[in-house]
């Protein structure tokens, strides 16, 4: 905005920056001017109530934050309530109802199929080690059979040497 009789720029920033500039002048130079124009006089007005003005806002905001989180509050305490009513109208008490909360609940297929994951695996380590001792058994009958071979082999072969040395 514009005064046109006084030829400044009016915004709510303008004032405070002015009198900073101001601040910073009297502070650069030393010397503090006492005599102030009709419009430096206005300006500090409006800088003195702008000032006083932002704490007003300050309080409104904090109080509508406060009065927020009240409606927030009611609302959940509410919804609490009428959660108990229904729970009520159904019959249903809350000693029927499993403590467990809703996490655990959503947990429970999850549980129930590392369950039976962890059975079938079980059943195949089970299975393979009867395979393996099916094997060592079937190699351990092949290795007594092969022995009582050699040691009829071995009986054959000295009967036919005893016979060539008695001729």
């Amino acid at each position: 905005m514009v005064d046109n009789e006084i030829g400044l720029q009016l915004t709510p920033h303008s004032f405070a920056s002015k009198r900073g500039v101001q601040i910073r002048e009297e502070a650069a130079s030393g010397v503090v001017v006492e005599h102030l124009t009709e419009k430096e006089v206005l300006i500090e007005e409006l800088i003195e109530r702008e000032d006083t003005i932002k704490p007003d806002d300050n309080r409104l905001s904090v109080q509508q934050d406060k009065d927020k989180a009240e409606d927030i509050r009611k609302k959940a305490m509410e919804n609490m309530g009428e959660t108990k009513k229904r729970k009520l109208l159904r019959g249903m008490t809350d000693e029927d109802q499993p403590t467990t909360s809703g996490c655990k609940r959503c947990a429970q297929p999850l549980v129930d199929f590392l369950r039976e994951n962890a059975n079938a695996e079980r059943e195949l380590c089970q299975q393979e080690l009867d395979i393996k001792r099916r094997e060592q058994e079937k190699q351990q009958e092949m290795m007594q059979a092969m022995m009582l071979q050699q040691q009829q082999i071995n009986q054959a072969f000295i009967s036919v040497v005893k016979k060539l040395l008695e001729k």
